[in-house]
């Protein structure tokens, strides 16, 4: 088996979606993400090779403060043969060579032990919640504005301390794939206390600076129609923020291991309510 690596480029991404929702069986294609991904973060995704077919996928998006490891898939026929374990250390070779001093990553529980051996430690959970019933009762929040590109300067400086890095080219890109879809609450002198992007078919990113911020961005999201759902990813450490979801009839349908490498994470996870993806927080 002669295995290899290259950089994932827009020419591979029917290739790279094969592998992706062949690997999560996930239902329908993931090209839109994938794009997404490679133009926030070009030279950071990809592809393992064996005879050089393509048979495996991954990267991560590099913040500076840490890098976010994500999508580490492999072809089910190909699985159980160390390639995931080989594509995994190409990619955190990488983030070493960027000068990243921490990676984090979300495990599913049977990936938890193969990134243990890496050097990544357990520091939370990431229950999967989904909405059991749409609420065709809900109305828009008084004192939510919707979000306008002007706003992100300023979204990004209040984001930073909880993300743990600064993610303008992250929000700008949320924006604009959800336009009227991205909300934002301020306090009495204007300051932004939280936002949310309620995107098709989940609710995230998701940050507010106390829980009832947090629920009026929720309401005057679910106000809006969904593809599916939504589903929301939280960090187990965000307690109130659990318990806001299942007073909304959010119920947890899966969980996630959240792991670290490297130094310690500066960002408060107990602050945020819903990531968008592990790669883009």
């Amino acid at each position: 088996m002669n295995l290899s690596f290259r950089i994932c480029t827009e020419a591979d991404l029917a290739a790279a979606d094969d592998i992706l929702v062949a690997a999560y069986q996930f239902k329908g294609s993931r090209k839109k993400l994938l794009r997404h991904y490679l133009s926030l973060q070009p030279d950071g995704w990809w592809l393992a090779l064996v005879d050089g077919d393509p048979i495996g996928f991954g990267g991560a998006v590099d913040y500076g403060a840490f890098s976010s490891v994500g999508m580490l898939s492999v072809y089910p026929s190909w699985q159980r043969r160390g390639i995931g374990e080989a594509l995994t250390k190409q990619i955190l070779a990488w983030c070493e060579e960027c000068g990243c001093p921490t990676m984090i990553l979300e495990a599913e529980e049977e990936a938890v032990s193969l990134y243990a051996r890496l050097g990544f430690v357990e520091e939370d959970t990431t229950p999967q919640m989904l909405l059991d019933e749409p609420r065709s009762d809900m109305q828009a929040s008084p004192g939510v504005e919707i979000m306008q590109a002007k706003d992100i300067p300023e979204l990004a400086a209040f984001d930073t301390p909880y993300f743990g890095a600064e993610r303008t080219k992250v929000l700008f890109s949320h924006l604009r794939e959800n336009p009227g879809r991205a909300f934002v609450t301020r306090n009495d002198m204007g300051q932004i206390t939280g936002y949310l992007f309620a995107q098709p078919r989940m609710l995230g990113p998701w940050v507010a600076s106390t829980a009832s911020e947090a629920e009026k961005l929720l309401v005057q999201a679910l106000a809006l129609p969904f593809e599916n759902g939504p589903s929301v990813s939280i960090p187990a450490m965000n307690e109130e923020g659990l318990q806001l979801l299942k007073r909304y009839h959010f119920s947890q349908r899966s969980i996630d291991h959240y792991m670290r490498r490297g130094a310690p994470f500066r960002g408060q996870r107990a602050m945020i309510y819903a990531q968008a993806s592990p790669a883009l927080g």
